[in-house]
């Protein structure tokens, strides 16, 4: 028997699976090789990306959204070694490192970036970071040593106060890293005196992609009640992997070469898309994976764009950063912190597949499914992940409205 599925309300990621390593073209697995502690990071990142979904999804006010958790630890990672006392202990308690690993969580984000770029995959994924400081901040030889060897920073002074050019100078690298896709990050109106960035840039093309001609206006109905017209991609006899669990469906769609892909959790008639955000944590994620089967499905899904700025400031407090306390002293003396912690996101799902970029930025300013219909018709989550490690390069909501 034919199953549907019409993805509405829905939580998206795009990862990689941890369990399932893709071939590339010439027969051979491709996967990242971690140790055991590397693992144990991995594990920890798992954790943190649900707490940010959950404290992102808190803040949302029932619009759309998309954040990136793998960026936002990259920035972390940076902001780390430059912290000291309270905040440090906290970004590694938030994170899952110990304070005295600090050179084995760079050796491992390191990897992380290197590896996850580096992907003959079929599709683009890569990464970048900075630090942008005006000449009145020098910066501490020892972090912008090890913010080059492990991050492959750039590191600047410039003339940043009162300096439009600056500004300008600062979002031109932001859209460059995303393929200009995000772009003023900074304010032009707003005097800045350091920028500590991290940007990401996926384009991803669908293993089998939805045909232009069979996209059309169908009913997507919101958290309140009300029914919108959205243009819904359609695709009859698609195999798809998929599980679920008493909150949510899940249906897994791969991306060219099966590196990346996308993972849609659909709730369930009665299960509002709070209440399965509040449910989900690494632990349910593994077990939602795990209990995966392929059926063959009519595939229904949103085409859509999403594109916000989250103030991540208070994102990270309710997960126990207290930024407002920081001492960065090991990034230069006397640097009295970031003011604003920002991330802004794109992403537009279509026919031939999906594109999403992110900048992360710190700144100082003054079992076999049953179900017979996955009809995504109602507000879901979506993650992007790569396969082999199961990191999230994307996770988002889609509640019909931006």
């Amino acid at each position: 028997m034919r199953t549907r599925i019409f993805l509405t309300a829905f939580l998206f990621f795009l990862v990689p699976s941890a369990c399932n390593p893709f071939q590339t073209a010439d027969g051979e697995l491709h996967s990242i090789s971690l140790t055991t502690k590397q693992a144990g990071f991995a594990q920890a990142g798992h954790s943190f990306d649900f707490k940010l979904v959950q404290q992102v999804s808190a803040c949302s006010q029932g619009e759309s959204w998309a954040v990136s958790p793998i960026s936002m630890q990259f920035l972390l990672g940076m902001l780390l070694n430059g912290a000291r006392g309270d905040v440090a202990e906290q970004i590694c308690q938030a994170l899952g490192y110990g304070r005295d690993e600090m050179d084995e969580v760079n050796a491992y984000l390191h990897l992380m970036m290197k590896e996850l770029a580096g992907m003959k995959s079929g599709s683009r994924l890569s990464f970048a970071n900075a630090f942008f400081a005006d000449k009145q901040i020098p910066v501490e030889p020892a972090w912008k040593k090890t913010t080059q060897k492990y991050y492959s920073a750039f590191v600047e002074n410039l003339e940043m106060a009162n300096s439009l050019q600056a500004t300008l100078r600062i979002n031109r690298w932001c859209k460059d890293k995303t393929d200009d896709k995000i772009g003023n990050i900074l304010d032009e109106n707003t005097t800045y005196w350091a920028a500590l960035l991290n940007a990401l840039y996926f384009y991803g093309e669908w293993e089998e992609q939805f045909l232009l001609s069979e996209t059309g206006q169908h009913f997507f109905r919101l958290e309140t009640g009300t029914d919108i017209c959205v243009d819904m991609m359609k695709m009859e006899g698609k195999s798809v992997l998929c599980s679920e669990n008493d909150y949510c469906q899940l249906a897994k769609l791969p991306y060219k070469n099966g590196q990346f892909s996308m993972v849609v959790l659909l709730p369930k008639e009665g299960i509002a898309i709070g209440e399965l955000i509040r449910q989900l944590d690494s632990e349910e994620w593994s077990l939602l994976n795990a209990g995966g089967h392929r059926v063959s499905l009519d595939l229904w899904l949103p085409r859509f764009e999403t594109s916000c700025s989250i103030e991540m400031k208070g994102v990270l407090q309710g997960m126990g950063i207290q930024f407002t306390e920081g001492d960065f002293a090991a990034i230069s003396a006397h640097f009295p912190g970031f003011d604003i912690i920002k991330q802004n996101t794109f992403i537009t799902v279509k026919e031939q597949g999906t594109e999403t970029a992110a900048v992360s930025a710190a700144l100082l300013s003054t079992g076999i499914p049953h179900f017979t219909e996955f009809r995504a018709d109602h507000p879901f989550l979506y993650f992007i992940l790569e396969e082999t490690t199961g990191t999230i390069l994307m996770a988002g909501c889609y509640t019909g409205i931006s």
